[in-house]
């Protein structure tokens, strides 16, 4: 008999989430309210509120789970909740939609796994999993996007670990700047000149450079 597990699903209201619901309780079944889904034997469902564009969401609902409920352990997390209403191009739309999204599909995930990480560690099977939801969509390596400005060149450069006053925020206090591999100013900015003045949509296009030209993975 295999051991139970613990799943933690967001955006369980509709879609792929109610989907993995579901499937998770028993066999895909249409039902009118997630209370209404048919359950396996020692399936149990816990519905909990949580707005991933509010940051203590996560927490409080992780609290509830806690308090409420007596779970002190989650054996996978499914990141599910996202939204995309907008459907447009970059040089249309607007900063309110991209905060929209950005709220929902980048720092939600982000306040969720803070939230959920202790009761991860707290995994008795050892093997704790987050699984996030994304879409080919947002996949960067992806040249299509490529195909909608013919004639732009666009890539992404990294300008090195540069001795700046961020620079502190990644060396650590005590660390000598160059065996980390730090570099000044007038280094770091003659290599971006320097790529600025050969790039080519063909060789750089879609790509990610560092500051020297050499090539870095997405």
């Amino acid at each position: 008999m295999s051991t139970p597990k613990t799943y933690f699903i967001t955006g369980a209201n509709r879609g792929i989430g109610k989907g993995f619901t579901e499937k998770l309780l028993l066999d895909p079944a249409k039902a009118a309210t997630l209370n209404s889904l048919p359950k396996g034997e020692g399936s149990k469902l816990i519905i909990l509120k949580l707005d991933s564009q509010v940051d203590a969401n996560p927490a409080a609902a992780v609290a509830q789970l806690q308090k409420d409920h007596g779970i002190n352990s989650l054996d996978v997390v499914i990141a599910n909740a996202g939204i995309a209403h907008s459907g447009t191009t970059v040089s249309k739309t607007t900063p309110e939609s991209l905060r929209d999204h950005f709220n929902t599909n980048s720092i939600g995930p982000v306040t969720l796994f803070q939230a959920v990480s202790p009761l991860l560690q707290a995994c008795s099977t050892g093997n704790p999993i987050l699984f996030p939801i994304s879409t080919l969509i947002g996949s960067i390596g992806s040249q299509d996007a490529l195909a909608a400005f013919p004639q732009l060149t666009t890539y992404t450069v990294h300008p090195g670990l540069v001795l700046t006053d961020m620079a502190p925020s990644f060396i650590p206090s005590g660390i000598d700047p160059a065996s980390v591999g730090a570099i000044d100013v007038e280094t770091s900015v003659t290599g971006l000149l320097k790529l600025v003045d050969s790039a080519t949509r063909a060789e750089f296009g879609g790509k990610f450079k560092n500051y020297d030209g050499t090539p870095l993975p997405w």
